[in-house]
């Protein structure tokens, strides 16, 4: 690998601020957004390790480290996908913005590892995140489009790799 790569998506999302920071920082609870993950955390706070796993805890999808912490304005993380342990770790910064009566939400992706397949996921899941979090703010769920593909997702979990087994994630193991 040689190269890394930036990209911006940016949604205006029809509500205040604090709404969204609270959709985006939620834990315990699936996050449609986040391909119906649950965040896991210790701790919200920088320096902690944060996990994005299956409801039923089995699996373990993203893991990562919080890096900063400052609502309702900026939260941001280490991540990798556990199923391409491999490739670097990215940054994912989600920057919010009171404007024209709601939220401006920019999703930011640093670090991300050019010719990755991590590189070919985060770039399409940028804007399915980004929208999906508009639409489950704005409405509570996601757009129809995107409910039938997360209903594809969880057909299909069966799947997963091994690999992605959450005893192979703990919150003690390092990725950054």
């Amino acid at each position: 690998m040689s190269e890394l790569k930036k990209a911006v998506f940016k949604v205006h999302i029809a509500a205040p601020i604090e709404r969204v920071w609270a959709a985006i920082t939620k834990e315990g609870e699936v996050l449609p957004f986040f391909y119906n993950s649950v965040m896991h955390t210790p701790s919200l706070a920088p320096g902690s390790a944060l996990r994005m796993r299956s409801l039923d805890e089995k699996y373990t999808a993203v893991v990562g480290d919080i890096l900063v912490v400052e609502p309702p304005s900026r939260f941001s993380h280490t991540m990798k996908f556990t199923q391409y342990a491999d490739d670097p770790a990215s940054t994912v910064t989600y920057e919010l913005t009171a404007k024209d009566g709601g939220t401006e939400l920019l999703l930011l992706l640093d670090n991300v590892p050019v010719g990755t397949k991590s590189e070919g996921y985060m770039m399409a899941g940028g804007l399915f995140i980004t929208q999906t979090i508009k639409d489950c703010v704005e409405t509570g769920r996601p757009n129809f489009k995107n409910r039938l593909f997360l209903g594809m997702i969880g057909l299909f979990g069966f799947m997963t790799p091994k690999l992605c087994r959450t005893e192979n994630w703990p919150f003690e193991k390092k990725v950054s």
